[in-house]
């Protein structure tokens, strides 16, 4: 369905690059499909150089033969880039937005009537293929638009669909969370470096032994605490690390960063 399709991405930093990378490196799409516009001629100038893709002089030009345009620019600056395309919009072409706290109805108030749009939250892991991302549509996409928007993000990842409404837990949980893992993660690091372990072997430790984790949970599918209490043997060294962990304890705190995020998150939605 993609190989049919002529994408323009108006925006190509960080994430707007993770995605091109996911697209052509999964096969989804191949450089020619896609022409990239950016204010920054620098990374215009590297993007075009890395993945050989198309570059147009203006957002006008990019839009103009696309039939899905991917708006991957900063929250603040989305709703003057859209008023300067104006129609160039239209209900022909499948709007993406990336774009955080900016919600359909606001996007849409912007757009011609009936703007086929949709909404997307994934993660810094995007750039390795490995994002957590969730979609939502508008009343005017189609099925059809649901399916590309899902291979789109597939190719970088894996995709939920969900309502809007929940845009902000998503927020919350899967686009801030790999800040509270690393977090763990780093003090795991710093542990083994203080038991005696070099940063570079405590690091590589740490980082499989939460990677492994993490692919054992969704694997196997089995409950978290189920495994945890699988190795934790009666009087073993797991056990004694928990007691000083306070499991109930962490566990709040991490319940209580998510919240913290998803209310920011709200708030943003609302200005």
């Amino acid at each position: 369905m993609l190989k049919k399709q002529a994408v323009a991405f108006i925006g190509a930093g960080f994430m707007g690059q993770a995605l091109i990378r996911g697209l052509i490196k999964s096969g989804c799409l191949v450089a020619k499909q896609i022409t990239i516009s950016d204010s920054n001629e620098r990374i215009v100038s590297d993007v075009v150089s890395q993945f050989k893709v198309n570059a147009a002089k203006s957002n006008e030009k990019a839009v103009e033969r696309a039939s899905i345009v991917i708006l991957a620019v900063k929250p603040q600056d989305l709703p003057s880039v859209i008023k300067s395309l104006g129609k160039k919009l239209g209900k022909e072409k499948l709007i993406i937005s990336i774009a955080a706290g900016v919600t359909i109805n606001t996007i849409c108030d912007l757009l011609p009537e009936k703007a086929r749009v949709v909404r997307a939250m994934p993660n810094i892991a995007a750039t390795i293929g490995e994002s957590a991302s969730a979609i939502c549509l508008s009343e005017a996409a189609t099925d059809t638009d649901l399916v590309m928007a899902k291979k789109i993000f597939d190719a970088v990842g894996e995709s939920v669909v969900v309502d809007e409404s929940l845009m902000d837990s998503v927020t919350g949980l899967s686009g801030s969370g790999p800040a509270f893992v690393f977090v763990f993660l780093d003090a795991l690091i710093e542990a083994g470096v203080r038991s005696g372990l070099t940063r570079e072997m405590a690091t590589k430790l740490a980082s499989h032994t939460m990677y492994g984790s993490a692919k054992l949970a969704i694997e196997t599918g089995e409950k978290p605490s189920s495994i945890k209490d699988r190795v934790s043997s009666p009087g073993g060294t797991t056990l004694a690390g928990l007691s000083v962990l306070d499991t109930g304890t962490f566990k709040r705190e991490v319940l209580k960063a998510v919240e913290a995020a998803r209310k920011r998150s709200k708030e943003l939605s609302n200005k």
